[in-house]
């Protein structure tokens, strides 16, 4: 267990935002991140990542309003690239309606999808410390962590917001993800990944100064 190393990472961020017209809005941003250092994960035996990671990330957002139902689309999609080889594609939509009184309501649905990293195995070798683990624990980059293979995933969401007095704010929102390998875009997912699905319940709090 390696829990003493070190790594320093550097972020940038350049964006613009441009009005089109009263009801449309648009904004696109691009952001690079270097790191340095130790990248491996020290709770897996058999983790061997690079020292270094470069990425970049390409989001666009574009909002719509529509004076019929008084509400707002927003849309926005973000690419992301790393010289660890991973790419992965994000889609996501929400609806934004007022319902008077200070409520609002706001489903969304998210699409997500990645190639994975190339030093990752799939499936897991068998557990044969003579043959098939030493090969993999010597050799150059190994990550058997699922968050480096390759899927597709789906969140849908459902946000219930109330405004009161002196600009406080209470929200609900549940959130429900699931992940498959064979819903990658573009190619079949890692064999050895089992579904995964996960539910969200938040509450929040808010006030505006």
């Amino acid at each position: 267990l390696t829990l003493n190393e070190k790594r320093r990472t550097r972020d940038a961020l350049f964006g613009i935002t441009q009005v089109l017209t009263p009801n449309d809005l648009i904004q696109s941003n691009l952001s690079v991140s270097v790191g340095k250092g130790y990248f491996s994960d020290p709770y897996k035996s058999i983790d061997k990542r690079p020292d270094s990671r470069t990425s970049w990330a390409w989001l666009t957002r574009y909002n719509h309003y529509f004076a019929g139902p008084a509400a707002s689309l927003h849309t926005s999609y973000r690419y992301f690239k790393s010289d660890w080889g991973t790419t992965a594609h994000t889609v996501e939509t929400a609806w934004y309606q007022p319902l008077g009184s200070g409520w609002l309501l706001r489903p969304s649905v998210r699409y997500y999808t990645q190639r994975a990293a190339k030093f990752y195995r799939d499936p897991l070798p068998p557990p044969n410390p003579q043959l098939d683990f030493v090969t993999a624990s010597t050799a150059t980059y190994f990550s058997a962590d699922t968050r480096l293979a390759a899927f597709g995933a789906i969140t849908l969401g459902m946000k219930v917001a109330k405004e009161f007095a002196n600009d406080w704010t209470v929200d609900v929102k549940y959130e429900w993800y699931q992940q498959r390998s064979g819903w990658r875009l573009g190619g079949n997912g890692s064999p050895g990944l089992e579904d995964f699905t996960a539910k969200w319940f938040q509450i929040g709090i808010s006030k505006k100064f």
